[in-house]
């Protein structure tokens, strides 16, 4: 076998090697929480219904002109609250607490969203 040979065997160990060191062996869960987006445009969330796993987490993208909010309806199971998201800004809220949650933005009570936990 060349010099050369042996040189790109070994590059494709080394390779090899980091990928498996990067992706962790063992079957081990990604600790990393999910991030699910929703969009604030036009006076809507988009989509106005997600589901996202227990410990993820949610973040409103505000693309309007007006301010808004991602508030818990009251009577929902959950007191979540983005507070105020002013136009190109975003705000996340993490969910741990399993069911299916409406919310409303306070400003705008015409929008109308729904989350559920698995």
């Amino acid at each position: 076998m060349s010099p050369l040979r042996y040189l790109r065997v070994g590059f494709a160990v080394a390779a090899m090697a980091a990928s498996f060191a990067v992706a962790g062996c063992g079957g081990g869960s990604d600790a990393s929480p999910k991030v699910t987006y929703v969009d604030v445009e036009d006076f809507m969330f988009r989509p106005a219904r997600i589901e996202v796993p227990s410990g993820g987490k949610v973040v409103w993208r505000n693309a309007d002109k007006a301010k808004h909010t991602a508030t818990a309806k009251e009577g929902s199971g959950s007191q979540f609250d983005t507070g105020t998201v002013r136009k190109g800004a975003a705000r996340g809220v993490t969910f741990t607490k399993r069911g299916t949650f409406a919310y409303v933005c306070s400003f705008h009570a015409f929008m109308e969203g729904t989350v559920e936990v698995r």
